[in-house]
């Protein structure tokens, strides 16, 4: 990446954390005497809108090829949902439709900046879940965000829509397609699975802490710091050999976190640090469909790795066997993946 492109990623990093804050603040303001149930419909519904939508509108970004007027219409209908808030249900539509639209714009941007490297998706991604931990800790302590976010998210649009019109990769996939579900796909199914496998350790730790904001905050900030760097570090000393490194002090630090916050953070950190290299891989497989590579690492993969938090099974998750069984299985179906730059030089 050259520095222009960095720049470029920075700001679409910048504009992800302010995105996420203004969702998570939306979502985390909903009036407390509203029902219960209620409150979990809207939540549900955004995330129908937010994160199941994404592969159909990264479709759609890659064969219109409007990878930057996404993401601006994402910022559009993401801000808009602030402005008309007092509307719970109506906004939250707009916000988790803009939330969709947002993620594949933005991030189809960043992997096609990136091009073979895990840099782009990991200064892309590590503000996303930053923002959206100061937004739900803000929305929590009543702080007013509106003005001060929708000017910011009209500054990223202005930015944004001063970048190049960006095309995806031309070069052929890794393989060339012989069925409807050859190797190809199957390799991209298994990474897909390695990501929900990650998700679930996440959400399974977030279970355990629900309730102590601070605790929440101080996981998000290292998530985030753990996605930039992961991104950095990978290229250097090898996607396999990071992904390999990082899942397993996780698993191990993840065991013993009751002992020592810290242990949790940096094992929250180095579990978010597989995510930019786990979103390349997928791209290398479909080079012409950033977008969609977007949809299903940042939307897909996310609700399938929630499943097991809304079945309730967090507190059987997180026993320290369970914890090493899921990463265990995630680095076994990783196997083959990692080996993927080995293939892109044949």
């Amino acid at each position: 990446m050259n520095r222009q492109e960095v720049v470029f990623v920075s700001i679409l990093g910048v504009a992800h954390g302010i995105a996420d804050c203004m969702a998570g603040w939306l979502l985390a303001s909903l009036p407390y005497e509203m029902d219960l149930m209620e409150i979990a419909r809207l939540v549900l519904i955004y995330n129908i809108c937010g994160f199941l939508l994404q592969p159909a509108a990264g479709w759609v970004t890659d064969y219109l090829k409007i990878y930057k007027w996404a993401t601006v219409f994402g910022l559009l209908c993401i801000a808009a949902s602030l402005l008309m808030r007092n509307v719970h249900l109506y906004s939250v539509i707009v916000a988790g439709i803009g939330s969709s639209f947002f993620h594949v714009g933005g991030g189809g941007m960043a992997i096609t900046f990136t091009k073979k490297k895990a840099l782009g998706p990991g200064i892309f991604a590590a503000p996303g879940v930053l923002g959206l931990g100061i937004g739900g800790f803000l929305a929590i302590y009543a702080y007013e965000i509106t003005t001060v976010c929708v000017t910011l998210a009209a500054l990223l649009i202005v930015l944004v829509c001063f970048f190049p019109q960006q095309q995806s990769h031309h070069e052929k996939s890794i393989k060339p397609r012989e069925s409807f579900l050859d190797g190809h796909d199957i390799i991209m199914l298994a990474i897909i699975t390695a990501i929900a496998l990650r998700s679930a350790i996440w959400l399974t730790m977030q279970s355990l802490y629900a309730g102590e904001v601070h605790t929440i905050l101080f996981m998000a900030i290292a998530a985030g710091i753990g996605k930039l760097i992961g991104g950095i570090v990978a290229d250097y000393v090898g996607w396999k050999n990071w992904v390999y490194f990082a899942a397993t002090s996780a698993a191990i630090l993840l065991t013993i976190e009751r002992y020592h916050q810290i242990y949790l953070l940096i094992g929250v950190g180095l579990l978010q640090s597989t995510t930019p290299v786990l979103v390349v891989m997928i791209a290398q497989y479909i080079p012409k469909y950033p977008a969609l590579c977007a949809g299903l690492t940042f939307g897909l993969a996310i609700v399938l790795g929630s499943i097991p938090y809304y079945l309730g099974w967090s507190q059987e998750m997180s026993s320290p066997l369970c914890i090493v069984a899921l990463t265990m299985a995630m680095l076994v179906i990783l196997w083959h993946p990692a080996n993927i730059r080995k293939e892109i030089r044949k």
